[in-house]
């Protein structure tokens, strides 16, 4: 499901907007930092996608406005 190992065999399919998150049994961690303050950097990574996301989307719609504008 993560896509960390092929499948045995046949065809993996992951439907559009689903989002699959993995947690390693052994995962490294930074051994001066709590578990609350390794949950919140995956927060803080999620919430600066997002902020680019937006951001993207600003673009496009004003391009999408001025190609309008200049056909009329």
């Amino acid at each position: 499901m993560a896509g960390i190992d092929p499948p045995d065999s046949g065809i993996v399919t992951r439907a559009g907007g689903v989002r699959v998150a993995y947690l390693p049994q052994n995962p490294l961690f930074d051994g001066e930092t709590t578990v609350l303050q390794q949950v919140m950097k995956g927060v803080a990574i999620d919430e600066e996608r997002a902020k680019d996301a937006k951001v993207i989307q600003q673009a496009d719609e004003y391009q999408c406005k001025s190609i309008l504008n200049q056909l009329g």
